[in-house]
Parts: C-alpha cells; sequence; structure tokens
C-alpha cells in the first residue's frame, strides 16, 4: 500500500469514529432529560431527539451525495428540511410567545 493509501484510510476511519461519538452523545443527552424525574424536561428530551434525526440526515445526505447515491440523499434531505424546520418553530415560539 501506499502511504496516500494509508492516510485516506485513516482519515475516513477517523470521521466515522468523530460522526458516531456525536451521534451517541446526542441520544446519551436526549435519554438523561427524557429519563430525569422532572416531567417538564421530557420536551427538552424530544428536541433532543429531533436535533439527533437531523444531524444524522445532513450525514447521511452528503455522504449519499458524495457517492451518487441520489433517492436516499432526496429523502435525507427531507429529514433535514423537517427537522431544521421544527427546530426553527420551536425557537421562534420559545422567543416569541412566552
Amino acid at each position: 500500500m501506499k502511504s496516500s493509501e494509508v492516510s485516506y484510510k485513516h482519515s475516513k476511519n477517523l470521521t466515522f469514529l468523530l460522526r458516531n461519538l456525536i451521534l451517541i452523545a446526542i441520544i446519551l443527552i436526549a435519554t438523561k432529560f427524557l429519563l430525569d424525574k422532572s416531567p417538564s424536561n421530557d420536551y427538552v428530551g424530544w428536541l433532543i431527539f429531533i436535533v439527533f434525526w437531523t444531524v444524522k440526515g445532513s450525514y447521511d445526505f452528503f455522504e449519499d451525495r458524495r457517492n451518487g447515491r441520489e433517492n436516499p440523499a432526496f429523502m435525507n434531505r427531507l429529514i433535514m428540511v423537517l427537522g431544521y424546520s421544527l427546530l426553527l418553530w420551536e425557537i421562534i415560539s420559545f422567543l416569541f410567545m412566552r
């Protein structure tokens, strides 16, 4: 193997590891909010789950676009748009309606 091939494999494995660590951290934070004793934190936990699906959809969208898969990329784009729309709606309603 050439050194450039080894470097590319290492870089690809590192990005895969970082991506999964970020997603696992988001899941753990969401479950912490959902499983605590205060029922008012359930709302925050569900919002963090929406963040999880939005981030995962974003990662998958860019990976599918890079690999030339158009149909899965379209579905992941829908997940991204819905997730970001829900988050934007919740931010606006939190800032201006409460």
